[in-house]
C-alpha cells in the first residue's frame, strides 16, 4: 500500500462527506502510507462542540473500509500553530515546486523572530521499486492537499513566549512578497489562530 492508495480510500471519501457542513471554511489534509490527517476550519463564531458533532456525524456517512480507526480532535486556540500556509503551481510539478520551497521559501519563514520550527508537509521523496531496485518512483511521503488540490503545506510553529498576532503579521507580509517575486507560484494562507484571536 502507498500514500495514493490511503489518499484514494480514505482522504478522497472522507473529504467528500465534509463538504456540505455548515460554516465550514477549508478543508485541509496530509495523507501518508495507511494513514491521513484532516484540518477541518470553520468560520469564526462556530460552536467548537456543535462543529465536532457534526464532522463526527459526516465521517460517520463516509464509505470506508470497516476496519478503519477514526479519531477526532477538536483543535482549541492554544496549540502552537500559529498559521498553515499552502504554495500552489499551475506550472510546477509537485516535486519541482516541493524543491522550490524547501531551498527558497522555507529559509525566509524560520528567519522570522519568534518561528520556532516551520513543517513542509505533502512534499514527495524517491523511493526504490522492483527486486533489485533498480528503478525508483516518486512517491508522497506525506501528501497534503487543498479542497482536494495537491499542494505543499508549510505549518509555522510559534515560539511558546512569542505573541500569534505578531507572527501571522510577519508571515502575510513575507508570503505578499514572495508571492510578487515569484510569477510561477502561489501562496495562500489555509488556517490561522489570529483570526480567532482578534475577536
Amino acid at each position: 500500500i502507498t500514500s495514493t492508495d490511503t489518499e484514494s480510500v480514505i482522504t478522497t471519501p472522507i473529504e467528500k462527506s465534509l463538504k456540505g457542513l455548515e460554516g465550514l471554511d477549508d478543508i485541509i489534509s496530509t495523507t501518508s502510507i495507511g494513514n491521513t490527517t484532516i484540518r477541518v476550519s470553520f468560520e469564526v463564531g462556530k460552536n467548537i462542540k456543535s462543529a465536532e458533532k457534526e464532522v463526527k456525524s459526516a465521517v460517520d456517512g463516509a464509505k470506508l473500509k470497516k476496519d478503519t480507526n477514526i479519531e477526532i480532535i477538536p483543535i482549541n486556540l492554544n496549540e502552537s500553530t500559529a498559521a498553515t500556509y499552502v504554495v500552489q503551481s499551475e506550472k510546477l510539478t509537485l516535486e519541482q515546486l516541493a524543491l522550490l520551497t524547501q531551498q527558497k521559501f522555507l529559509p525566509s519563514f524560520q528567519s522570522i523572530n519568534g518561528v520556532l520550527d516551520v513543517k513542509t508537509l505533502g512534499a514527495p521523496v524517491t523511493m526504490p521499486i522492483g527486486r533489485d531496485y533498480g528503478e525508483v518512483q516518486q512517491y508522497p511521503a506525506t501528501g497534503a492537499r487543498l479542497n482536494g488540490e495537491k499542494v505543499i503545506a508549510l505549518e509555522v510553529i510559534k515560539d511558546a513566549d512569542t505573541n500569534t498576532l505578531e507572527i501571522v503579521q510577519e508571515t502575510d507580509k513575507l508570503i505578499k512578497e514572495l508571492n510578487k517575486t515569484n510569477q510561477n507560484i502561489k501562496i495562500i494562507k489555509a488556517s490561522t489562530q489570529a483570526s480567532y484571536i482578534k475577536e
